[in-house]
C-alpha cells in the first residue's frame, strides 16, 4: 500500500526479520534493540547490503525499542539528506511490530 521500492522493501523485510534479535522473553525491554543492532550487523555484513543499507537496518533495529521522543531526537542528529529516509522506514517497522502486539493480546491502536 506503500508503493514503497524494491530496494526500500528488502531493507525493511531483513529489519523485521532481525528486530527482536536482541530480545530475551515478551516484556519490556527498550535494551534489546540495541542489543540486536550488535549482533544484526554481523549477520548483515555476510550478505549483499552496502554499507548504508547496514547502517540503516542498524539503526531501525536498535530504535525500534525506544520511545518516539528519542527516535525523534535520534533521527534530527542524522544528517540532514538522511532523515526523511530513516524516519518514514522507522515509522513503518514500529507500527509492524505494534500490530504483532495482538498474540500477546495486548494490540493498542492509540499506539500506532
Amino acid at each position: 500500500m506503500e508503493n514503497i521500492s524494491k530496494e526500500e522493501k528488502r531493507v525493511l523485510v531483513e529489519a523485521a526479520k532481525l528486530h527482536d534479535i536482541g530480545r530475551i522473553g515478551d516484556g519490556e525491554d527498550e535494551q534489546h534493540g540495541e542489543e540486536g543492532a550488535n549482533k544484526a550487523k554481523d549477520i548483515l555484513r555476510s550478505k549483499d547490503f552496502s554499507e548504508q543499507d547496514i547502517d540503516l537496518i542498524c539503526f531501525l533495529i536498535k530504535e525500534h525499542s525506544l520511545p518516539k521522543s528519542i527516535n525523534d531526537k535520534d533521527i534530527n542528529s542524522l544528517p540532514e539528506s538522511t532523515r526523511n529516509r530513516y524516519k518514514y522506514c522507522l515509522d513503518l517497522l514500529k507500527d509492524a511490530d505494534k500490530l504483532d502486539r495482538v498474540r500477546l493480546n495486548d494490540l493498542n491502536p492509540k499506539r500506532l
